[in-house]
């Protein structure tokens, strides 16, 4: 995979994105999301090897998909998690 390349395509998504329902910053995740379905599986697996290797990338993604998870369930008021919890704020 020519990451070169992909890099210049989702800058031109940013530019030229033509669904107005698309924002700049979807356009590229479209075009890094694309390219990586593209990839053979073991090409796959290296990347996101490498993407889980950094650490800083590893937390971010995980806080994601801790909020992805949780994100139907019921809001719950500050104060009483705390209260639930037995903390103080």
């Amino acid at each position: 995979m020519n990451w070169k390349l992909v890099a210049r395509l989702a800058r031109r998504a940013e530019i030229n994105h033509t669904d107005p329902t698309m924002s700049a910053t979807e356009a590229t995740a479209e075009v890094f999301v694309t390219a990586f379905k593209s990839l053979k599986p073991r090409q796959r697996e290296a990347v996101l090897e490498r993407m889980l290797s950094d650490t800083a990338l590893a937390e971010d993604i995980a806080d994601t998909l801790a909020l992805e998870a949780r994100r139907h369930q019921p809001r719950q008021p500050f104060r009483q998690v705390l209260k639930e919890l037995n903390l103080r704020a």
